[in-house]
């Protein structure tokens, strides 16, 4: 009996040792993912990229919106908000 508590005593140590270097490792991985998502985030926020509106509403789309089936004008995103558009909130350009 005395072989098994050992025996089970050094089981759990390396179970510990490898569940904390598990959580090291994934707590290094959600910083880095939470950088790169921040990163490429502020690029598209501060790029200007084209989007579409149409002859009469007052939202600008992605291409391929359900919205642009009668017309489309591809305008870039920061011309159509300082015009006064907003996002649809269908495709969410």
């Amino acid at each position: 009996m005395k072989g098994f508590k050992i025996k089970l005593i050094s089981f759990l140590t390396a179970l510990f040792v490898l569940i904390g270097t598990g959580l090291q490792t994934s707590e290094v991985n959600a910083t880095v993912n939470t950088t790169n998502y921040k990163s490429s985030y502020s690029t598209k926020a501060t790029k200007s990229y084209t989007v579409y509106i149409t002859n009469t509403g007052g939202k600008y789309h992605k291409k391929g919106c359900r919205y642009l089936k009668k017309s489309s004008i591809a305008i870039k995103k920061s011309s159509a908000v300082s015009q006064g558009y907003t996002a649809c909130k269908i495709c969410k350009p």
